[in-house]
């Protein structure tokens, strides 16, 4: 096993690829990616050297193109759905008198335009919603994102969405209760 991170950017996707079959390495599939462009670039690099691409995400809401297997004949889905979780959340919304959703995420490069997304999806469904980021490994900037969210929900309910590792969720957590 292989393993390379590539930071949700296709033209690096891409280029692992490739630089890792030119290695001489002997690899039976790729698998993995987990960006929706990056699983489009790396599925077209993959048809292209006829090498099978297997990926637990590229989830087909932020790109139903990738269900079409025409377009990607050789990638293989087996990640989550999410789209049901925005109608989740008006029922939610509805059951617990939800009326404003804080999104919050890591690195703003990365996650600003799912994010955005997220904002347009809340407000659609009537919820008035804003966004937060975080710096992963900045303790201070997660404590200062916390404290914002303490300070403007005091005294109401407090509806936070969350986009980013699993690390930088517990770290919120954490800042949250100190």
């Amino acid at each position: 096993h292989v393993f390379h991170d590539d930071k949700c950017n296709p033209s690096k996707g891409s280029q692992i690829v490739l630089s890792e079959m030119s290695s001489g390495n002997t690899y039976i599939a790729l698998g993995g990616g987990g960006c929706s462009k990056v699983c489009a670039s790396e599925s077209n690099v993959a048809t292209s050297i006829r090498l099978p691409f297997l990926s637990y995400e590229c989830p087909s809401d932020f790109d139903p193109k990738l269900s079409d297997t025409n377009t990607y004949p050789d990638l293989t889905r087996m990640g989550t759905v999410t789209t049901p979780v925005i109608d989740v959340m008006r029922q939610m919304g509805d059951k617990h008198g939800w009326d404003h959703i804080i999104i919050v995420s890591g690195d703003r490069g990365k996650y600003k335009e799912l994010a955005d997304e997220r904002l347009q999806n809340f407000q659609e469904l009537r919820f008035t919603s804003e966004y937060m980021s975080a710096e992963e490994d900045n303790w201070q900037s997660i404590q200062q994102v916390m404290s914002d969210i303490k300070e403007s929900t005091k005294g109401k309910n407090r509806t936070v969405f969350f986009i980013g590792t699993e690390k930088l969720f517990r770290k919120l957590i954490c800042a949250s209760i100190t």
